[in-house]
């Protein structure tokens, strides 16, 4: 098993996990062997969005960060682009 002891705490990477950890409960389910188990490798950088209430996120991706409208529709765009997947994997 490998271990990523250094990746933040983000949501994004149990998102980007996701699939992979539902690839490999099926294949356990099947009975398949441990070599088509799927690995997961965590990206280096993600950009993160902080919501501040105001009308404004902060953005941060990798050591520069800025607070902005722009923030707050990228990041608002983006949660309910995922909210909208759920609402089809749910019906």
């Amino acid at each position: 098993m490998i271990r990523y002891p250094q990746t933040p705490k983000a949501g994004v990477y149990a998102v980007r996990m996701g699939p992979v950890l539902s690839h490999n409960l099926e294949a356990v389910c099947r009975g398949a062997s441990a070599s088509s188990f799927r690995q997961y490798h965590p990206q280096k950088q993600f950009l993160a969005l902080l919501a501040t209430g105001s009308g404004r996120a902060i953005a941060s991706w990798g050591g520069r960060a800025t607070t902005a409208r722009s923030a707050w529709r990228l990041k608002r765009f983006i949660d309910l682009r995922f909210l909208n997947g759920l609402r089809v994997i749910c019906q």
